[in-house]
């Protein structure tokens, strides 16, 4: 959890970073605007805007911490008024490097017809006015293009606030294991990830999502991890609700890297322990069964599968308090097994690498970055490049991970191309 000083470094550092970023567009906006009051409107609404937001950081932001519904709600205001910025901004600087690299050429030629070529008549024209008179209309229809584009990243963040928080996606995969037992062929579980309780404020939307999670009707719920943001008291408002997820053989659970408490401040180490105990004893009540470091066995007509669920395993900065030794013990070699562990750097670590097989992988966290393209087969998000398996199947031999997209969200209040979701994965014997 970053100090108080450090926190309001960072917004410093980040406020002065927009207002270079304002004046940069701006640029292209003094081209395009031919009268004063547009040039005023645009320095007047972003600098306001700024303003009003380093007001709420200094209120509700530092009283309340990042689950203030204000400063979420103030946060994708800004991201709805950047995003624009930034493809405006991507625009100009590809002009401008072309612009300097044509002014060197030039003056290079110039300097290598000079040493090289007699002297010749120049035209009354000097090559200054020259550059200018080609560089103006140019720049003109650059910024032009650059802001009839910006629109769509603008049209792009507003359907991710109004519509793409709450817009369930139900991800349907089978997996196929000539390990899995006759009896539990056809199988089926669902796979839900990262409530973020926290930053869910339209009740009956999320009731619309509880509701399709029921409507699946699988033999098994699991949910693997981030259950709040910061503190146990977030899952409150919407505990009747998850308290409705049931199934033939229960629902279980771990714990995310959010779930311990971390990014929050505590009087004392005790504090802290008592509000973690609160996180474990929300899991029960809520009626899930939370595996830490543990594992249970599913019996079904003389056969079994084994559900293990570790804690949080994550690279740094992220805590690393799963024990996969500890998780297995009592489990057998030959015996199909799921995994829930909520980060997917978890797999690559050390599942793959573990002397026992386990065949699938259940995990979250990535939230697909909330941000991204998913278009049939194809898709990406930028948090593909911290995280090369952060949405869907991935498969090495006969072990399979399955990333799930999450079902809430953190940070920005909505999601754009990257859509919450259910997954219904169904078991088959290969």
């Amino acid at each position: 959890m970053l100090s108080l000083p450090e926190l309001i470094l960072r917004f410093g550092l980040s406020f002065l970073l927009v207002i270079a970023l304002d004046w940069y567009v701006f640029q292209s906006i003094r081209v395009v605007a031919k009268k004063a009051l547009v040039r005023y409107v645009y320095w007047t609404v972003n600098i306001s805007y700024l303003l009003v937001l380093l007001l709420i950081f200094l209120t509700a932001g530092i009283s309340q911490g990042p689950n203030s519904p204000m400063l979420r709600t103030a946060f994708g205001g800004f991201i709805l008024l950047l995003a624009p910025k930034i493809m405006i901004a991507i625009f100009l600087l590809l002009e401008d490097i072309y612009r300097i690299a044509y002014a060197v050429q030039k003056y290079v030629k110039s300097k290598l017809n000079k040493i090289y070529a007699p002297p010749q008549i120049t035209n009354s024209i000097s090559l200054e006015a020259h550059v200018e008179t080609l560089w103006m209309p140019r720049r003109e229809f650059i910024s032009k293009t650059g802001i009839f584009v910006a629109s769509l990243p603008f049209l792009g963040v507003a359907h991710g606030l109004t519509f793409g928080a709450y817009n369930y996606q139900v991800h349907r995969i089978i997996i196929r294991s000539r390990y899995l037992p006759d009896a539990f062929n056809g199988f089926r579980l669902v796979q839900i990830s990262d409530i973020h309780a926290g930053s869910l404020s339209d009740k009956e939307a999320v009731a619309r999502g509880i509701d399709l999670i029921l409507a699946q009707e699988a033999d098994l719920i699991v949910f693997t991890g981030d259950l709040v943001n910061n503190f146990t008291k977030e899952i409150e408002k919407i505990f009747d609700l998850l308290s409705r997820l049931r199934s033939p053989n229960g629902v279980f659970s771990i714990l995310g890297n959010h779930d311990y408490g971390l990014y929050a401040r505590y009087s004392s180490k005790e504090a802290l322990l008592k509000e973690q105990g609160e996180m474990q004893a929300a899991h029960k009540a809520l009626g899930w069964h939370l595996l830490k470091n543990q594992n249970y066995f599913l019996h079904k007509e003389g056969q079994k599968i084994a559900i293990l669920g570790v804690e949080n395993w994550g690279r740094p900065p992220f805590p690393q308090y799963g024990d996969l030794k500890v998780t297995l013990e009592g489990v057998e070699e030959q015996c199909f097994k799921i995994l829930l562990s909520h980060d997917p750097t978890h797999w690559d670590a050390q599942v793959l690498r573990c002397k026992q097989r386990i065949d699938l992988t259940l995990s979250g966290h990535t939230h697909g970055m909330q941000f991204g393209v998913e278009i049939g087969n194809f898709k990406w998000s930028p948090v593909s490049l911290r995280y090369p398996r952060w949405a869907g199947l991935y498969q090495e031999g006969e072990k399979y991970l399955y990333v799930n997209r999450g079902f809430g969200f953190i940070g920005f209040p909505g999601r754009i191309g990257i859509f919450p979701e259910i997954t219904v994965i169904t078991l088959s014997r290969a």
